[in-house]
């Protein structure tokens, strides 16, 4: 019995170590997740991070606004805000529900060696739809991938 609850120990420790781990993009999407606002046109979430900027694939039709710059060189390789998931049925038509069709304003801030390596829809944005993205620009950067790539957006869907 004592051996067993010393393993049930270990394992909930390890568990806890890994969660402590874990990004704040966990809470996508929720307003915690953000510096402040609640995503709509006149409160705005607030980014400030790498972590909080990451947490906008959470909720990809609200309105986010850049505090500073951010640098993301040491973040690793970025997984793009929307991706590309075809429609059943629909040949290379995108699912617009996947797709960033909210609004970024980086209020005249940059983004610092952000890191893309996906197969398609590659970029800060994989995807778009109707979204309006403004005012922030990116530098020292590295995207690749397969097809539709580019730095801020990798397909657009008007």
């Amino acid at each position: 019995m004592k051996r067993s609850k010393s393993r049930i120990i270990a394992w909930i420790a390890a568990a806890a170590m890994a969660l402590s781990m874990t990004p704040s993009v966990a809470f996508a999407g929720s307003s915690s997740a953000f510096a402040s606002g609640s995503g709509t046109e006149s409160d705005p979430y607030v980014i400030k991070t790498a972590e909080q900027l990451a947490a906008v694939a959470g909720d990809l039709d609200a309105n986010y606004v850049l505090d500073n710059d951010i640098d993301l060189s040491s973040y690793g390789t970025w997984t793009h805000i929307g991706k590309f998931e075809k429609m059943k049925g629909e040949g290379e038509t995108p699912d617009e529900s996947k797709a960033f069709s909210g609004v970024f304003d980086g209020k005249n801030h940059k983004i610092i060696g952000i890191n893309v390596d996906g197969m398609m829809a590659a970029g800060l944005f994989g995807v778009t739809a109707g979204a309006e993205i403004k005012d922030i620009s990116l530098e020292n950067i590295s995207v690749k991938g397969t097809c539709m790539v580019g730095a801020a957006v990798g397909y657009a869907v008007e």
